[in-house]
């Protein structure tokens, strides 16, 4: 019985040295291909200047639409890269956090008519994580839930705990999530990779390694034509 448990350590630790290793060797590969994609978009500039560009110009809107996009997917996997790195934990206020967040996004949803409520849970503790990384999930979830909102809309982020964990809500009164339009069978088949109707589709898996990594859970619900909701519940 013993040495099985050594045995499972042993490949355990085998497992997660070789996940850091590919997510450093990831991230360099991902880093290599940005430089000559923004050599190609710089000189596809000097090459529309040259010919005028005005007969042309949707295709060149083509072209710089997708190198954009493939920037765009490239930054994802680089910020999926970093997330096997060790975290940067320190002492937080998650309310605080959510509150900053929320007041840097406010005009962005202002402008797509989605009104934003908040509700903090006044006297909780302070729990440890990495603060660039939530407010890049806290980002996320809440984009994605603009994005699902009509005009008119309505978003409601709530934080609330106790003295063992601490938790994050956002609820949004959109579309709801269509498994079949995804091509999913299950809810929670959004945090895999590259399930999404839009956009690169890494948002939501990179949403979950970063709660893995501080130690808590993310989950979801969703109805079609009423809204979903994603909670993130982190360690005190």
């Amino acid at each position: 019985m013993g040495e099985a448990l050594k045995l499972r350590a042993r490949l355990a630790g085998e497992h997660a040295e070789l996940q850091r290793q590919l997510g450093e060797y990831s991230f360099s590969v991902v880093h290599e291909l940005k430089a000559p994609l923004a050599a190609l978009r710089a000189n596809l500039q000097l090459l529309e200047r040259q010919s005028g560009g005005a007969e042309q110009s949707p295709r060149w809107n083509i072209a710089y639409r997708q190198i954009d996009d493939m920037a765009a997917l490239l930054d994802g996997y680089m910020r999926l890269a970093r997330c096997g790195a060790l975290p940067e934990a320190c002492p937080l206020s998650l309310a605080q956090l959510c509150a900053e967040t929320a007041a840097l996004l406010r005009a962005y949803l202002t402008a797509r008519g989605v009104c934003l409520s908040e509700d903090y849970q006044s006297g909780l503790p302070l729990i440890r994580g990495d603060e660039q990384r939530l407010k890049q999930v806290l980002i996320n979830l809440l984009g994605n839930a603009a994005s699902a909102c009509s005009n008119g809309g309505h978003i409601a982020l709530t934080v609330g705990g106790d003295q063992r964990e601490q938790w994050l809500k956002v609820s949004d009164d959109g579309c709801g999530i269509d498994l079949e339009r995804l091509g999913i069978e299950r809810l929670e088949q959004v945090f895999e990779p590259y399930v999404s109707s839009r956009g690169s589709g890494l948002g939501l898996a990179i949403c979950r390694r970063i709660i893995d990594e501080c130690g808590g859970a993310i989950s979801v619900s969703s109805s079609v034509g009423r809204g979903t909701e994603f909670v993130v519940r982190l360690p005190v």
